[in-house]
């Protein structure tokens, strides 16, 4: 299990002033952005890592949640934006019923070759944990704004593109995403030039909070982990260090444990390298009993089926781009000669007539494969059938 000291990766305790916005104008001239994740998330609980290794750009398009950023919480809901720089502890949990919609983009400032392969945005390892001094330049910028209605349309048709492109591909795909987020980019902070951002309410507990939250994140795979092992890691009683996650998270300390390991469960299940139960073993559930059960409880299918259904999405958008769909033709009934998938020569006497008594209305003449404003084909009467012809038949 990798242990991660954050506190040397990006203080977030002592952020420098925010720089005057010329000087932050300046610096900004010169970043080229790389775009590693784009997607639309529905969430009805609990949401999200507890560090990213990138910034996250968050868009809320329906519901309301409660963001806890760094020890500080922001009530969040349609219209409000949210810009996370690397490894800033977050926690995110709906408080509504209805479904917390939110549009996120993961990205670097800079394009770099190294970083530009990892594509897993949950990995957090010694590679992943190294932060190079160019991407801390928004670490200072307030992280919560507002945008006002308004302006929330271009936003939206601006995710989509990127979402379309980001899912599907595309010529300069990469030159349209790194466009969009350099737009969104603007957009967040262009709102915080005009409002000066959104003031939080520190988490009451948080420094006690967050050493817990950080001990589970790094020993999850211990099934025999407890609260009293917790309380007694972080230096509290595990009552009074229940109390707290109660009070400011709103959930209790073995449900936010089954939260981290149903996503370590997860990440392992897409990678798909592991049998069940050595997930199961590796995620801190005792049992493969139980935990299919917690699986399903949280997801809402039983692992085994997730892990299907995320196979087939991936080869689906693998193979997205080698499928050709084949021109289909109307299938004509007749003779040999009415196979033909000439529109000249195929066709029935009365697609004949409805073209040329009705120029302007081709629609009859387009289901028979026949192009619009011509004449039937002269042949002379066929004495097998009444009224067939040569060219044609019923």
């Amino acid at each position: 299990m990798i242990k991660l000291d954050l506190d040397n990766k990006l203080d977030l305790d002592n952020k420098p002033d925010l720089e005057s916005k010329p000087d932050l104008d300046s610096k900004l001239q010169s970043i080229s952005p790389f775009v590693r994740m784009v997607k639309i998330s529905e969430a009805s609980a609990l949401y999200g890592e507890w560090v990213d290794y990138d910034h996250v750009f968050t868009y809320i398009d329906g519901g309301e949640a409660e963001f806890i950023l760094d020890g500080v919480k922001y009530p969040a809901k349609e219209g409000d934006m949210f810009l996370m720089p690397p490894f800033m502890p977050h926690l995110i949990r709906a408080v509504s019923d209805v479904p917390l919609v939110q549009y996120i983009v993961q990205f670097d400032l800079h394009a770099d070759e190294e970083r530009r392969r990892w594509k897993e945005t949950t990995v957090i390892n010694e590679t992943t944990s190294r932060l190079p001094e160019r991407e801390r330049l928004l670490a200072a910028v307030p992280p919560a704004s507002r945008l006002l209605p308004p302006e929330r349309l271009a936003l939206k048709r601006r995710f989509a593109a990127m979402h379309a492109c980001f899912r599907d591909g595309g010529p300069y795909g990469g030159l349209l995403l790194k466009a969009g987020c350099i737009e969104l980019l603007h957009a967040y902070l262009a709102s915080l030039a005009d409002r000066d951002g959104r003031e939080g309410n520190p988490a009451k507990g948080w420094p006690t909070i967050e050493r817990a939250i950080r001990y589970m994140n790094e020993h999850y795979g211990n099934p025999r982990l407890c609260n009293r092992e917790i309380g007694r890691h972080v230096g509290v009683s595990a009552n009074y260090l229940s109390s707290l996650f109660k009070e400011q998270i709103r959930v209790t300390m073995h449900r936010y444990l089954t939260h981290v390991r149903i996503g370590q469960a997860k990440q392992r299940l897409q990678e798909g390298r592991l049998s069940m139960t050595a997930i199961a073993e590796e995620t801190g559930f005792s049992s493969i009993h139980m935990f299919s059960r917690a699986f399903k409880s949280a997801a809402g299918v039983p692992p085994s089926r997730y892990a299907r259904a995320r196979r087939k999405a991936g080869k689906r958008a693998l193979n997205k781009h080698k499928r050709k769909r084949k021109k289909r033709f109307p299938r004509l009934r007749g003779n040999r000669f009415l196979m033909s998938r000439d529109p000249f020569t195929s066709g029935t006497r009365t697609a004949w007539r409805r073209a040329a008594r009705k120029p302007r209305r081709a629609a009859t003449s387009r289901r028979a494969g026949l192009p619009p404003r011509c004449r039937p084909p002269s042949g002379r009467r066929s004495g097998r059938r009444r009224g067939s012809w040569r060219g044609g038949g019923q």
